[in-house]
């Protein structure tokens, strides 16, 4: 489910907190509750691993400044600005394979390439970033 109003926010938020101009404490406050997969998503495996849960602090230059994160952001938020639906499926633990194994169904996760994150695919990336350019948005 696409929730084109928590998605704003969340552009909204990731900029704020990307920038440093906001703490991770104010960031986790102000996250949108929603059931879209892409918020979720993206707050778990981009944003979360950049800060501690134990003490307030903001994203340093360092960090800032490196090309991988710099590159998960702009496609982070270039999923964000499209309503194409979070398709990315992470590697499922042991115990999820051994569910799916049980309930007849495969791992489809090693048909995605972590380097297009939250993508699926460099097609899909392609596909979403071509979109945005016909609709001359921003």
């Amino acid at each position: 489910m696409i929730d084109r109003e928590a998605r704003n926010q969340f552009i909204v938020l990731l900029k704020q907190f990307y920038t440093g101009k906001i703490t991770n404490f104010a960031y986790e406050d102000a996250i949108p509750e929603t059931e879209d997969d892409a918020v979720f998503a993206i707050h778990n495996n981009v944003i979360w691993p950049l800060y501690s849960d134990f003490k307030k602090q903001k994203i340093r230059k360092a960090t800032q400044n490196t090309w991988l994160l710099r590159e998960d952001i702009k496609r982070s938020i270039l999923l964000l600005q499209s309503d194409e639906p979070y398709k990315f499926i992470l590697s499922p633990s042991w115990l999820s394979k051994i569910f799916l194994r049980l309930k007849g169904e495969t791992d489809r996760s090693s048909q995605y390439d972590t380097l297009y994150f939250p993508f699926c695919s460099y097609e899909h990336l392609q596909h979403t970033a071509k979109a945005k350019e016909r609709l001359g948005t921003k």
